[in-house]
C-alpha cells in the first residue's frame, strides 16, 4: 500500500537534542495511539510495541466483540468475524510493559489504521519536547540508551 499525503498541518517539533549516537527504528503504529480528535501521532510521543497472544479458548466467543485480531497478508488486523471460524487463529493485543522509544516526527493517522513510523530508541532528545508520559519514563528510557536532556 502506498502512503501518499500532500496536506500539511503545521510544522513538526524537532525532538532531537543531538544526532550523536542516534538510533532510529521503524515500527508499526496504529491509529489507537494517535490523538483521538485529530488522529495525529505527535513527535515525542512515547512508543510501546504491541504484542499479540494466540487465543486458545475461542469456542462460544465472538472475535469481533472480544477485540481479537487475525493475520491477513502478514499483518495483524481486527477480526470482523462474528463467530469463530474453525482452523483460524485469533490473537489478543496487549501493550508491552516497557517503552521502546519516542516518535521522531508527526504522522497523520486519519486515513490509515496502521502506519510505519520512525521511533528513536537510542540517543539524546529534548525533554521539553516529549510527551508527559515519555517524561515519566525517563529512567526506563535511559536504561536502554535514550536520554531526555
Amino acid at each position: 500500500m502506498a502512503f501518499n499525503k500532500t496536506e500539511k498541518y503545521g510544522s513538526s517539533e524537532n525532538v532531537l537534542e543531538s544526532e550523536v549516537g542516534l538510533v532510529v527504528k521503524t515500527r508499526q503504529a496504529t491509529q489507537e495511539i494517535a490523538d483521538s480528535g485529530t488522529k495525529v501521532l505527535k513527535a515525542g510521543t512515547l512508543f510501546k510495541d504491541d504484542t499479540y497472544a494466540k487465543q486458545s479458548d475461542t469456542v462460544s466467543k465472538h472475535p469481533n466483540t472480544e477485540g481479537w485480531f487475525e493475520i491477513v497478508d502478514g499483518e495483524f488486523v481486527k477480526s470482523a468475524d462474528k463467530d469463530p471460524v474453525p482452523g483460524k487463529d485469533y490473537y489478543k493485543q496487549t501493550k508491552a510493559a516497557a517503552p521502546v522509544g519516542v516518535v521522531l516526527e508527526d504522522y497523520d493517522m486519519k486515513d490509515y489504521g496502521a502506519y510505519p513510523v520512525a521511533v528513536v530508541v537510542q540517543g539524546r532528545v529534548k525533554a521539553s519536547k516529549v510527551s508527559a508520559e515519555a517524561a515519566k519514563a525517563k529512567d526506563t528510557l535511559a536504561k536502554q540508551g535514550l536520554y531526555l536532556v
